[in-house]
């Protein structure tokens, strides 16, 4: 498959993830497993991405949470401002913390490095020793060996501080679940460690549910592709159109300060989850608001039962 080919086929299904109607969705026995005990048929997980990207990133997700509907953070494990999101999330511990794996950086300074040495993963890093901006550079360049090393280091970096992770994403997008070198890598992290991952495509939810790990019934993603003007009505339209079961919309907030290309479209996003019109519009319509704890902690109820009765059956 030529390379031209492997990226149009990778958007598309991307694409088609995110954008397809919603009464398509389906909720799974486990979201209603899930939402049965709090009495609800839909609910919503409004997730924060980047968290420990930079300062602006930093204080524009906290906004989001005291001020806002931010329900669960992704957290960069790399990001050059990851130790004030550590002190952030350690005075307040019942934070929904998910990590944000890295595999690629954003074209902004300083450059994010990974957490091994680069000569143990001399695939996953530039000259300069640190990571590429372009995550297709990933999937023709690096070893699947070491890009386990380096997510199950970026893992174990989290843990190492306290933090009982709740879910597992991906920066730079979507895409990586449609390598199969990247995706069977994450299903296998994401096995041993019991979380969930963020929705993928309809394409991949046989393989997610077969090793086990939980996932939303539908995503949308794609707040950042509109005009600024436009956020504003998709966000509601698609409150409009929530499916019955568990819906992940993912936000990037920032406030001005860092002098990048997105920052002013990372504003717009956090002007509206704090405007106390849309806030008043959705309890009105009485959407509930989760965080993906309550995913992670059925899987893990389900994993212990399936051991128990593993370990019960007979030879």
């Amino acid at each position: 498959m030529s390379k031209k080919l492997f990226v149009l086929i990778a958007i598309s299904l991307s694409l088609a993830s995110c954008t397809a109607p919603f009464k398509m969705a389906r909720p799974s026995p486990e979201s209603k497993a899930v939402l049965e005990p709090i009495g609800a048929e839909t609910a919503l997980i409004l997730t924060a991405d980047d968290f420990g990207r930079n300062r602006a990133t930093n204080l524009g997700i906290i906004r989001g949470i005291e001020q806002g509907m931010v329900t669960s953070v992704a957290l960069m494990p790399v990001g050059s401002a990851v130790e004030e999101a550590y002190d952030y999330i350690s005075e307040h511990p019942d934070l929904d913390v998910g990590i944000h794996l890295v595999l690629a950086r954003d074209n902004m300074e300083p450059k994010w490095k990974p957490i091994l040495p680069p000569k143990e993963i001399p695939t996953l890093v530039e000259s300069d020793s640190a990571f590429s901006t372009s995550i297709w550079w990933v999937f023709w360049q690096a070893e699947g060996s070491d890009i386990e090393k380096e997510l199950e280091a970026q893992i174990q970096a989290v843990l190492s501080r306290g933090i009982d992770p709740t879910s597992l994403s991906f920066h730079k997008g979507f895409f990586q679940m449609h390598d199969p070198k990247t995706f069977s890598i994450v299903i296998k992290l994401a096995k041993k460690y019991n979380l969930p991952v963020r929705r993928q495509t309809i394409l991949h939810d046989r393989a997610i549910r077969k090793a086990g790990i939980l996932t939303t019934d539908k995503i949308v993603y794609d707040f950042g592709t509109y005009s600024n003007r436009r956020k504003k009505k998709k966000f509601l339209s698609s409150m409009d159109w929530l499916p019955r079961g568990i819906t992940e919309f993912i936000l990037h907030l920032a406030v001005e300060g860092e002098d990048e290309k997105d920052v002013k479209g990372r504003v717009a996003e956090l002007k509206i989850i704090t405007d106390p019109a849309i806030q008043d519009y959705v309890r009105k319509k009485q959407i509930k608001l989760i965080g993906f704890k309550p995913l992670r902690d059925h899987q893990r109820t389900l994993s212990t039962q399936d051991e128990g009765n593993h370990g019960n059956s007979k030879p």
